[in-house]
């Protein structure tokens, strides 16, 4: 006990003179100089808590107005909604009543025109009756008066029955039938007039396309040769060329071909050949008695003068058709 009584005294001593000697050496200035910028940053973080704060509630007021213009309009969306099946529902009772409406006045109706339509299927009945006797009435005159009948085939599935004459088959019209046939029909054992005459407008339409077709074919060289065109044969040949191929290009070159003129290079190049050897002939026969026979190249003492013609005509050139 003793021992711990001086301890805690020693501890208590200690510790006052501690405290003595910190409170020696605090500043006042610093002292006061701190506590002001404790409550200046105490002030700004207040200030910044109250606009964190706000700003919170902005938020809020905000997410608030948000989610009653959300709601109102969900509202206005189910009224609508609402409103609408209402009057889904309202134009479909209408049109059930409407429905219903017509089906009543079809039924009266039906029940109005029953009377009558019974009256009329009573009386069609009975004119189909009534004709039925008189077709009856008409077959058995008929069978009465035609003299000729036509005999029924004997059965022979059942026993003892015998070849008879059949008087219900007969020549006369069934009353249902048609009394008047067109006239293309033909009867049994006659000529077919209307397959005959289709037969010959065939033939005769065949003949007269392929002439026409021909003649269009050939149009190129019958062009080419009535104007004496020189390329004549090449559009006789395309001619054979489209016909045979089907190509119908070589039918329009040979008609352009023929619709063109080429110029004839041989006429005047004969025409200058002629004109050079007349000058050569006439030339050869002004100076042979000027000069001997020993000096002329090419000729002989023993060969005889030459023959020169005092005057040669150049015949006019005549084009020569060829045909392929």
């Amino acid at each position: 006990m003793g021992i711990r009584a001086l301890f805690l005294v020693a501890c208590i001593l200690a510790t006052g003179a501690l405290d003595a000697a910190a409170v020696e050496r605090i500043n006042p200035h610093d002292v006061l100089n701190q506590t002001g910028r404790d409550l200046n940053a105490f002030d700004k973080r207040m200030e910044r808590d109250k606009a964190e704060q706000q700003k919170q509630e902005k938020e809020a007021e905000a997410k608030r107005k948000q989610d009653e213009a959300e709601r109102q309009k969900a509202e206005k969306a189910e009224k609508a909604l609402q409103e609408a099946q209402r009057k889904r529902e309202a134009a479909e009772q209408q049109k059930q009543a409407r429905e219903d409406k017509e089906r009543e006045a079809r039924q009266k109706q039906e029940e109005a025109e029953r009377p009558n339509r019974e009256q009329a299927e009573q009386a069609q009945q009975e004119a189909q009756r009534k004709r039925e006797a008189a077709a009856a009435e008409g077959a058995k005159g008929a069978s009465l008066s035609s003299p000729t009948t036509t005999p029924s085939r004997p059965s022979t599935g059942r026993a003892g029955s015998e070849f008879e004459e059949d008087p219900t088959v007969t020549a006369s019209v069934h009353p249902a039938g048609p009394h008047h046939l067109p006239a293309f029909f033909t009867a049994p054992g006659e000529t077919d007039v209307l397959m005959i005459g289709v037969a010959v407008f065939l033939v005769i339409a065949v003949v007269v396309v392929g002439i026409l077709f021909l003649r269009l074919h050939t149009l190129p060289e019958r062009i080419a040769h009535k104007s004496h065109k020189l390329q004549f044969e090449i559009v006789a040949v395309l001619g054979l060329l489209a016909l045979f191929t089907h190509v119908h290009l070589f039918w329009v070159a040979g008609l352009l071909l023929a619709m063109i003129d080429l110029p004839d290079f041989g006429w005047p190049l004969g025409r200058i050949a002629g004109a050079v050897e007349k000058m050569a002939a006439m030339k050869a026969a002004e100076g042979a008695p000027e000069v001997p026979d020993e000096t002329v190249a090419g000729l002989t003492p023993r060969q005889e003068q030459l023959e020169v013609p005092r005057e040669t005509k150049l015949q006019p050139r005549k084009k020569e058709l060829t045909h392929a």
